[in-house]
């Protein structure tokens, strides 16, 4: 992502192709309905990121590898 918050063509490819195009242009919908929150939190400068879901929340902690969505229970930590 360049620093405009415009997404380069050559990014947006290796995405759609590594996360399947249906998957990214839903993420670039959420990002765009202004759904996706960051919260950093002080003096420890933790990061948590806040996705407003249809249905509930999902919570990513980047520090700790952590996401609270399915796909990560699925894919992560059932080893894939």
């Amino acid at each position: 992502m360049e620093s405009k918050g415009v997404l380069d063509a050559k990014l947006l490819e290796e995405l759609s192709y590594k996360f399947g195009r249906s998957r990214v242009e839903k993420a670039i919908r959420t990002v765009m309905d202004r759904r996706v929150k960051l919260y950093v939190f002080k003096p420890s400068g933790r990061i948590l990121w806040v996705i407003e879901g249809k249905e509930r929340r999902r919570f990513i902690l980047p520090a700790s590898g952590y996401c609270s969505c399915e796909d990560f229970y699925f894919n992560v930590v059932a080893g894939k």
